[in-house]
C-alpha cells in the first residue's frame, strides 16, 4: 500500500473509531476542554478538512524523502496521525 492509501485507512478508521466509543467523554476535544466535537480526519466541517490536508501536506513532503520507502507505510501514517493529534489536542508543543 502506498503512503495516501494508509493515511486514508487510518484515517477512516480513527474516525469510525472515535464514534463507536466512549472517546467522545474521554479525551479527545478539539480544543482540549469544552469543545463537544471530537477530533476526526473526514467530518464535512472546515477544521476536519484542515486537520486531512495538513496531514495529507506532510505525507507529501515525506514522500520527496526516497529513505521513506525503507520504513513500513504504514507505521509512518500511524505515528504521523498521533503526533498530529497530540499536537492538535495540545498534549504535544510544536516545539
Amino acid at each position: 500500500m502506498t503512503l495516501n492509501q494508509w493515511m486514508n485507512l487510518l484515517t477512516s478508521s480513527w474516525d469510525e473509531y472515535t464514534r463507536s466509543s466512549t472517546v467522545e467523554d474521554y479525551l479527545l476535544r478539539i480544543d482540549g476542554s469544552k469543545s463537544d466535537r471530537v477530533a476526526r480526519f473526514r467530518e464535512l466541517c472546515d477544521e476536519s478538512y484542515n486537520m486531512y490536508r495538513e496531514t495529507s501536506q506532510i505525507i507529501d513532503a515525506m514522500m520527496m524523502v526516497h529513505e521513506t520507502l525503507n520504513f513500513n507505510g504504514g507505521i509512518l501514517v500511524s505515528a504521523l496521525i498521533y503526533l498530529y493529534l497530540c499536537i492538535h489536542l495540545s498534549l504535544f508543543d510544536k516545539d
